[in-house]
C-alpha cells in the first residue's frame, strides 16, 4: 500500500540574529549594547531564542539593521558593573 504526502509547512519569520559573544547577562536579564553615536554604547534589554553556529536570535528587543558591540562587549558590561559596585571597589 503506497500513500502520497503533502507538507506544507509555515515559514517562520525571520528574526534578527547577533553573534552569540554580543548576548550578555546579568541579574538574569539578557541585553545587548547598541550603538547609539560615534562610539557610544547603551545597553538595550533583549529576548533571546535559540543559538546555533554562534549565533542567537533575538526575538524582541532590537530591530534589524540596529549596530550592536560584539567583540569588547564584555568590556563595556565591566564598566557598568563596575559603577554598579561604587568607588573603591576595582582600583
Amino acid at each position: 500500500m503506497f500513500v502520497e504526502v503533502r507538507l506544507e509547512l509555515a515559514t517562520p519569520p525571520a528574526r534578527p540574529a547577533v553573534p552569540a559573544e554580543a548576548v550578555l547577562s546579568d541579574e538574569g536579564r539578557d541585553f545587548l549594547f547598541v550603538l547609539l553615536a560615534d562610539r557610544y554604547f547603551v545597553r538595550r534589554p533583549v529576548t533571546v531564542g535559540r543559538t546555533r553556529d554562534g549565533w542567537t536570535e533575538v526575538l524582541a528587543g532590537v530591530e534589524p539593521g540596529v549596530e550592536v558591540a560584539t567583540r569588547g562587549a564584555f568590556l563595556l558590561k565591566s564598566d557598568v558593573l563596575r559603577s554598579k559596585m561604587g568607588a573603591g571597589c576595582a582600583d
